[in-house]
């Protein structure tokens, strides 16, 4: 929420003028600069959730695709549908008596380059609420963290349709077939997106593992330490990626292996 508030209603830092460039502003910058660490976190979080509810229902012989996409929907557009009608309110009468400064109507480079009024479309409601967005049409509105979801719904479709693939082919089922081109039709809408996919799946790996990897009993400071040397490992890596000591790459495998 900090990040795309900073970016409404401030320059990028790069664009900041030597008398600008304080010791507070740039605190507030790399404070608030952790937008895209943190839905690498949430894509995780997803991935080990998501797929702990699927390998479950396997185990139990309860999984039934009807149930997982009734709980997906329902998950879902009880935020989408009301983030949706409320945003597109707020927006068109943001638009009519709030644009004194042109943050409605002026192209925003951190947002994709086009004025959310050129989002308030018909085109951009469905595309979002149908959840091709970012891919076929843009997001709705000022909306901009709908890109997410548009990720999440298909990393809902593409993860049970591979495990799916792969029960399949080890039972030499014709059906392999079917979930060969559901997966190939989810990475397709994906598209650039799915590199998002390795991030959601190392949460998916933790929720595989720690079924036939349970964490042993150790005493109490051992799992401190464990914890404390990894938050410490974590902010080391996380604070290196926002001053450009270390690569993107960093923050996601940092990601993958905790």
């Amino acid at each position: 929420m900090l990040g795309h508030a900073r970016a409404l209603f401030f320059v990028d830092h790069d664009h900041l003028s030597p008398s600008n460039d304080t010791i507070p502003l740039n605190v507030l910058y790399f404070l608030t600069g952790f937008g895209h660490q943190a839905v690498m976190v949430f894509f995780v979080l997803s991935g080990f959730l998501i797929a702990s509810s699927v390998l479950r229902n396997l185990e139990r012989s309860t999984w039934s695709w009807r149930d997982y996409a009734i709980d997906r929907a329902v998950r879902l557009y009880l935020v989408l549908v009301p983030g949706l009608l409320i945003g597109g309110v707020l927006d068109i009468v943001g638009l009519h008596y709030f644009n004194q400064q042109g943050i409605y109507s002026t192209p925003l480079l951190p947002f994709g380059g086009t004025a959310f009024a050129q989002r308030l479309t018909i085109s951009s409601f469905f595309g979002s609420l149908l959840f091709l967005q970012t891919r076929f049409t843009t997001v709705f509105g000022s909306n901009d963290p709908l890109w997410s979801l548009f990720n999440e719904f298909w990393y809902y479709v593409l993860f049970p349709a591979l495990i799916w693939l792969m029960l399949c082919i080890n039972r030499r089922s014709k059906k392999a077939m079917i979930y060969l081109c559901v997966a190939i039709f989810a990475a397709w809408i994906l598209g650039t997106a799915l590199a998002g996919f390795v991030v959601w799946l190392s949460g998916a790996i933790v929720a595989l593992t720690a079924r036939n990897l349970p964490f042993p009993k150790s005493h109490g400071w051992v799992i401190g330490l464990y914890l404390i040397s990894t938050a410490m490992i974590a902010t080391v890596c996380l604070s290196a990626s926002r001053i450009d000591r270390a690569g993107g790459s960093v923050q996601i495998w940092l990601l993958v292996w905790q």
